[in-house]
């Protein structure tokens, strides 16, 4: 099945216009073809913003007024009831949403993503732990060098991806929960 075309129109001075037309004769178009071949560039790019989080958190807040209807209102409420948060907290997290093209995280997402790190960390611990035991008993002599480096190395290697958890959770929190500082300069 075809896909049903539409129809757009907007007003052009005459010196615009026939200087559109020169351009469409010029790449053998018609006019409205030209036009169309115009908007296809910017109409296939994404126009969201491409904003970055710095690592400042920002703590001079602005006071703004926003008008919404009494059903706006009301959802705004349910959600935030939900959630568990105020509904400033539910408006401020749905407008870093949009400038951060990032999702946020809401208070109890937050505690469920620090208690597993600080569970990954505690593991991290345990092994390094495991290890110092290891080379204690390698320095007496009572196993052998290979089995010491052969778990040594395992540990180390668990010890890194902890590392990088933790190093991933800090940044994830720092995009997506903490109000950090939002850097104006777009992302290219």
């Amino acid at each position: 099945m075809r896909e049903r075309k539409e129809s757009v129109s907007c007003w052009v001075s005459q010196k615009e216009k026939l200087r559109l037309k020169e351009l469409a004769f010029s790449k053998g178009m018609s006019l409205s073809a030209y036009v169309k071949f115009v908007l296809e560039g910017p109409l296939k790019e994404d126009w969201s913003p491409k904003l970055t989080v710095l690592d400042e958190i920002e703590e001079k807040t602005r006071p703004i007024k926003i008008c919404t209807t009494e059903s706006e209102a009301a959802a705004l409420k349910r959600v935030s009831l939900q959630r568990g948060q105020n509904v400033q907290t539910v408006v401020i997290a749905a407008i870093r949403e949009f400038l951060l093209s990032k999702p946020q995280i809401d208070e109890k997402t937050k505690k469920q993503i620090v208690d597993s790190t600080l569970a990954i960390n505690k593991v991290g611990t345990n092994l390094n732990q495991v290890a110092r035991v290891l080379n204690a008993q390698n320095k007496g002599g009572s196993i052998t060098s290979e089995v010491i480096e052969t778990a040594v190395s395992s540990v180390n290697g668990v010890n890194r991806k902890v590392l990088n958890h933790m190093k991933f959770i800090e940044t994830l929190l720092k995009e997506h929960y903490y109000r950090s500082k939002i850097d104006e300069r777009e992302k290219s």
